[in-house]
């Protein structure tokens, strides 16, 4: 029917998601699992809202698009896989600086972006350079249009098509990884 999709609800459930810290179990600890259903519970909604302005956005990642928003969406997800497999490697387990600062990247994403990659910058070293993650990062960071990456005004909840975008694509890629230098099968 004639159904108009509430940009207002889209925006609520962005916002929700873009705080992650604020889910958590009972004993007060954050609650990934909850938190990762409610972004692609968001993802949903935000795609339904573009297919009803008639633009097909898909759940794989689209390498040429450049829309502010989903450029900056991609650098933190791509931030987030690399300083997980960092500590992952190292045997820490505790949310990365990109869920922790998820909220204020949401509304300041260019001076957030310095924070979060100056944070990076030992997981990196430990990581030999991280190579991989930082062409990504680069192959991003080319895609910006003239102004763009500068533009320190709030996200739209299209980031988070392109975080859930990249994520799924670096999960992907880290399944099918080769074996790493000590012969153990990378998950």
């Amino acid at each position: 029917g004639n159904f108009s999709f509430p940009e207002s609800l889209v925006k609520m459930a962005a916002n929700r998601s873009s705080h992650p810290m604020s889910f958590t179990d009972t004993t007060g600890k954050f609650n990934e699992y909850d938190w990762k259903r409610s972004i692609n519970i968001t993802c949903a909604l935000i795609r339904k809202y573009y297919k009803h302005k008639k633009e097909e956005i898909g759940l794989e990642l689209d390498e040429r698009r450049r829309d502010r928003d989903y450029l900056y969406g991609r650098l933190l997800a791509i931030a987030d896989k690399m300083e997980a497999y960092a500590l992952f490697k190292s045997g820490i387990k505790r949310p990365t600086n990109a869920v922790k600062l998820m909220s204020a990247f949401q509304i300041k994403p260019y001076t957030t972006w310095g924070q979060l990659f100056t944070q990076l910058l030992p997981y990196k070293n430990q990581l030999g350079g991280a190579g991989y993650y930082q062409s990504l990062i680069d192959e991003a960071m080319v895609l910006f249009r003239y102004g763009d990456y500068e533009n320190n005004s709030p996200l739209s909840p299209l980031y988070l098509l392109g975080y859930s975008a990249q994520n799924r694509a670096l999960s992907q890629k880290i399944k099918f990884m080769e074996v790493d230098q000590d012969d153990n099968i990378t998950e």
